[in-house]
C-alpha cells in the first residue's frame, strides 16, 4: 500500500507444486502465477486480478497455458455499492480441464448491487451474461451472502 497513492493496495503472488493429473497418470509440474490490484478511495473502488497457470507434463513433455482475470468498477453510496464487473477465462484443453464442468473459453459481464449491512458481511445481487465459446451462453442471477472473520 504506497503511501503516495492513498487507496491503492497491489500484490504479487505464485504458487509451485507438483502433482498426478489422475491416479496413475504421469507427473504434472503446475506453476500458478497472479497479480492483483484495489483502488478504494471513497466513494470509488476498483478491483483488478490477473491469473495464469503453467502445467508441465513430464511424460509428454508438454506446456498448457491457462489464463483469468477481472476487472470491476464500483461507485459507493453510504452501505450501497452498484458495480460492474467484466471477467475471463481462457485454459488450454488438457486431460485435467477436459473432466471438468469449467469452460475452457469464457467471457462474462456483470451488473450487480452489494449492500454492507456490516464490516464482517456482503450481500450481493448480481445478473451475469457469460458467454461460452463452443456451448450456449448462459443468463444468470445470482444472490450472494459473503462474510470475512
Amino acid at each position: 500500500q504506497p503511501d503516495a497513492i492513498p487507496g491503492l493496495a497491489a500484490g504479487l503472488s505464485t504458487y509451485v507444486d507438483k502433482t498426478p493429473y489422475l491416479p496413475g497418470a504421469e507427473t504434472t509440474h503446475e506453476q500458478l502465477y497472479a497479480a492483483h490490484a484495489v483502488y478504494r478511495e471513497a466513494p470509488w473502488e476498483i478491483l483488478a486480478e490477473f491469473v495464469t497457470l503453467r502445467r508441465y507434463r513430464e511424460t509428454a513433455r508438454t506446456y498448457r497455458w491457462s489464463r483469468g482475470g477481472y476487472l470491476q468498477l464500483g461507485h459507493s453510496f453510504g452501505a450501497f455499492t452498484p458495480y460492474t464487473r467484466v471477467e475471463f477465462i481462457d485454459a488450454e484443453k488438457d486431460a485435467y480441464l477436459a473432466q471438468t464442468a469449467t469452460p475452457l473459453w469464457a467471457r462474462s459481464q456483470r451488473l450487480g448491487m452489494r449492500f454492507d449491512p456490516a464490516p464482517s458481511l456482503a450481500l450481493k445481487l448480481e445478473g451475469a451474461a457469460d458467454d461460452l465459446r463452443g456451448t450456449r451462453d448462459n443468463r444468470a442471477i445470482i444472490l450472494q451472502a459473503a462474510f470475512t472473520f
